[in-house]
């Protein structure tokens, strides 16, 4: 009973533990979001009509502490062309912000709604924890995470 009621202690500090440390925002996206944006690829396609701007090859942007490399990246402006709607990328997507880091296959960010949906062999890193899935939906703002398809995850204990 000793042991069963120690495991249980356990499971929920560290618990606690991710649900502090994953609280919040993600990385520095709010702050970043007021820097200039710095963008790299071996092609790019401004579509005025569209509002759309398609970059591939080896793709980087860089804004502020935030910095996303892909095969390929989409972004979509509002109708009125005065703000960044949507951003699709894939491709070994990799996005780090300040020392989170997130992964996958493919990944929308809709800033409207302050989240990013990460598809196929997706990864989240935030403070030392690691989260795997097949899909992973962040919300940026709050750092609400739902993972599905065969989850895993390895978390460290505060103190370790």
């Amino acid at each position: 009973m000793t042991f069963l009621r120690t495991i249980l202690v356990l499971i929920l500090t560290t618990s606690y533990v991710v649900a502090q440390d994953t609280a919040g925002q993600f990385g520095s996206l709010a702050e970043d979001s007021k820097q200039p944006i710095e963008a790299q690829a071996d092609k790019m396609e401004i579509d005025e009509a569209t509002g759309q701007i398609l970059m591939s090859g080896t793709v980087e942007i860089v804004q502020g502490l935030t910095k996303l490399t892909a095969a390929f990246v989409r972004i979509e402006y509002t109708e009125d062309h005065s703000d960044i709607k949507t951003i699709y990328a894939s491709g070994s997507v990799y996005l780090e912000s300040s020392g989170d880091v997130a992964k996958g296959d493919e990944a929308t960010y809709q800033l409207s709604k302050n989240m990013i949906y990460l598809k196929g062999n997706a990864m989240l890193l935030r403070a030392d924890n690691t989260l795997n899935a097949e899909n992973i939906e962040l919300n940026t703002e709050t750092g609400s995470t739902v993972m599905t398809g065969r989850v895993s995850t390895t978390l460290i204990p505060r103190g370790n």
